[in-house]
């Protein structure tokens, strides 16, 4: 719009100066052809200054064109990633929530009775590793890592620590595993490494819930 009243004004002063000299030299003209010749300089200047002003307001509409196309490729890019930040969030962020506390209640409960029998701690075990497994199904979820390049600089390295302590294949968690599938006793061998695995997940609750907060925070983030 400024530069729509700046292009009017000029307009203006550029015909007012054009009317006051065709006026001059009509005045002058006294029926010869040499007011064309005394003019000329300044005629010629007049018409460059409007060829310039004939550019100057194409180049700006082409650059007002290509803003306003940049705008709108800005505003489709921020949809597009709206609507994956919100894929991220909803529902795994409360799902995550949901599924970290349950294991949280499960490691309290573990460590609640260390002189437990072979069956109690059999059980315990096997569902603290079924929640290990459905929260790192949560955690690879396909909305989530197509969200991956949204995350901010702490969020990413929070999921990079539980990707590398939380949901690596480690030996315990397979150990832990046999263990629950197992009849019988179980050596003094077998239950460090069951402490040793509900530890391990018990060092992760906290990056859970903070990348659960993290989902949330994003969406937010992109919100409207």
């Amino acid at each position: 719009m400024k530069n729509s009243e700046n292009h009017l004004w000029f307009a203006v002063l550029v015909s007012g100066a054009l009317g006051i000299i065709l006026g001059v030299a009509w005045m002058d003209l006294d029926h010869q052809a040499k007011w064309l010749y005394d003019y000329q300089t300044l005629i010629t200047g007049i018409a460059a200054v409007g060829a310039a002003f004939i550019t100057v307001s194409a180049m700006s509409r082409s650059e007002e064109r290509q803003q306003q196309r940049h705008d709108e490729l800005m505003k489709l890019n921020l949809r597009a990633d709206r609507l994956r930040a919100r894929r991220a969030a909803y529902p795994h962020s409360e799902q995550l929530e949901q599924s970290t506390r349950r294991l949280e209640k499960a490691i309290a409960a573990y460590g609640q009775d260390q002189g437990q029998a072979n069956d109690a701690r059999r059980q315990k075990i096997r569902k603290m590793l079924s929640l290990r497994s459905l929260i790192i199904s949560i955690l690879h979820r396909e909305s989530i890592v197509e969200a991956k390049d949204l995350f901010g600089s702490a969020m990413a390295f929070t999921l990079q620590r539980i990707e590398a302590d939380f949901c690596a294949d480690a030996e315990i968690f397979r150990m832990a595993g046999d263990y629950t599938t197992s009849t019988g006793g179980a050596s003094d061998y077998t239950i460090s490494l069951c402490d040793m695995s509900v530890e391990r997940m018990s060092d992760n609750i906290a990056d859970l819930q903070a990348f659960a907060g993290h989902l949330n925070q994003l969406a937010g983030y992109y919100g409207e």
